[in-house]
């Protein structure tokens, strides 16, 4: 059965989407957090924004979406460099945690901020559905984040003052070119020679996979994952926790990651988690 008619057929009360989750690392973590019955499936589309489009295609009047990624926002704009999406239009609710709690320091929607807001309106309206969407374990990785702020496991060793003039500089081209032309390859400069510039000569931490893994090593990146995987994880267990048993909670994801090898790196169509959780 496809992901779509999954998500469709089932009854569910809690529908948690974890970003980017692959099935094999959520096989070997998720008894350290959860009880139930796990399966895999392969995930409609490599991306957020066309796993959206494909499994959301009817109206969901009768469910919240609690979003921490941008990609789906009740403002109908586009971003990380994805077209508008509708979300505003098929749900009751669609609560933008992402833009309220965004965190400034590692620039990233924090697990225990999505689980607040959750709750919140699981309270405010019991009697309705509603879909969770944690942006981990997708990059960037917080621990390794948390772990170089202490000033420790940086590449060159370089000072907190060096790490933070750096992300000044960074932030602020990064910033800057939002008001370049697409025809300038604005990701080419975002993405790729600013980040470089900051990993190399400032000592910034490595965001993304490819950076980190040639940085620090594919079992960096891997573990890195990992604990980014365990935090979501985590607050996936503080939400069951706070519900009441009679309700059905699913766990899946909108796509996976590669991790290097063979695989190379970025978002794919790949086998994702689909977790019925048992209390």
């Amino acid at each position: 059965m496809d992901q779509k008619k999954l998500i469709h057929e089932t009854e569910w009360d809690l529908l948690v989407v974890l970003d980017e989750c692959r099935y094999d690392c959520f096989e070997k973590n998720y008894g350290d957090f959860l009880n139930g019955e796990l399966d895999s499936i392969v995930s409609m589309r490599s991306g957020t924004g066309g796993f959206f489009k494909s499994v959301f295609t009817e109206d969901y009047h009768d469910t919240i979406y609690v979003s921490g990624n941008p990609v789906v926002n009740s403002k109908g704009i586009g971003a990380f460099g994805t077209p508008p999406l509708d979300a505003h239009e098929k749900f009751y609710e669609v609560v933008d945690v992402w833009d309220f709690a965004w965190d400034e320091e590692l620039d990233v929607t924090l697990p225990e901020d999505v689980t607040e807001a959750a709750l919140e309106w699981k309270e405010k309206y019991p009697g309705k559905k509603i879909i969770v969407h944690y942006l981990q374990p997708h990059e960037p990785y917080i621990p390794i984040l948390r772990k170089d702020d202490e000033g420790v496991g940086s590449d060159r060793g370089s000072t907190k003052f060096n790490k933070y003039i750096g992300t000044k500089i960074f932030k602020f081209f990064k910033k800057a070119t939002d008001y370049l032309p697409e025809s300038f390859s604005t990701k080419i400069i975002n993405n790729d020679f600013l980040r470089r510039i900051g990993i190399k000569y400032f000592g910034l931490t490595p965001r993304f996979p490819e950076d980190l893994a040639k940085t620090r090593g594919i079992e960096a990146l891997h573990k890195a994952y990992e604990e980014n995987l365990r935090l979501a994880l985590r607050e996936v267990r503080n939400l069951v926790d706070s519900l009441s048993e009679e309700e059905e909670i699913i766990i899946t994801a909108d796509h996976g990651e590669a991790l290097g090898g063979d695989e190379g790196f970025g978002h794919r169509r790949m086998e994702v988690p689909w977790f019925e959780v048992k209390r």
